[in-house]
């Protein structure tokens, strides 16, 4: 297996004195118990901060776009064309961010999997006492990655069909913006619609991992 599969998107890569100290407070953690409250080691803090606050403006956005184009079907405006405008628009911006949250994804899991290769060179160079608790850390740190890697391999599945059917909405209504264009495209809205709650409800369950990874920082 690659070092860079089977690990999530939220580490940043640290010097050596740097990753030195972290994997000493690592240990120190693994050794005193649950006090400090860290599941995995704070050098992964500003990854899984900034992953925290995309999930975050993702679900802002999500409901955004999600009322627009209920509104379009359900409390369609005399001026339909500058209705279907803000939907469009709505619908662009959810798009942007989610591929901004694929590069960020894609960066952040190098630097995961970079991080635990370095952890475990450097345990190698230790006594078998405290390589015997670090390696333990280790593998905690890790579940708790894998954990959140399969949360957020689970929202993509729910999302991408979500996305698909608005790009499709956004495709067609700029060719037909009269009411019976509307009426045509209100099943793939609806269906989009459906599909918010689940959504909604991964992510919130993304952002309660990334609380306990951090120690509910």
């Amino acid at each position: 297996m690659s070092k860079h599969k089977s690990l999530t998107s939220v580490s940043i890569g640290v010097a050596p004195c740097a990753f030195v100290a972290g994997l000493l407070f690592s240990l120190a953690v693994g050794v005193a118990g649950c006090g400090s409250g860290y599941e995995v080691p704070p050098q992964t803090s500003q990854d899984l901060l900034s992953l925290r606050d995309h999930v975050i403006a993702s679900k802002a956005q999500i409901q955004i776009t999600s009322n627009a184009a209920r509104d379009l079907i359900q409390r369609p405006q005399q001026n339909l064309t500058a209705q279907i405008t803000v939907l469009a628009d709505h619908i662009a911006a959810l798009d942007t961010m989610a591929s901004r949250g694929r590069e960020m994804y894609a960066g952040a899991e190098l630097r995961a999997a970079d991080y635990f290769v370095d952890w475990d060179r450097q345990l190698k160079s230790m006594s078998d006492e405290i390589g015997k608790v670090g390696q333990e850390r280790r593998r905690e740190s890790m579940d708790s990655f894998q954990r959140l890697q399969s949360q957020v391999l689970d929202i993509r599945g729910l999302f991408q069909p979500y996305m698909a059917k608005l790009l499709e909405v956004q495709k067609y209504l700029r060719i037909d913006t009269t009411a019976a264009g509307i009426k045509a495209v209100t099943p793939s809205i609806k269906d989009a619609l459906s599909r918010e709650p689940d959504i909604m409800k991964k992510a919130d369950q993304i952002i309660n991992q990334i609380d306990k990874m951090r120690g509910g920082h």
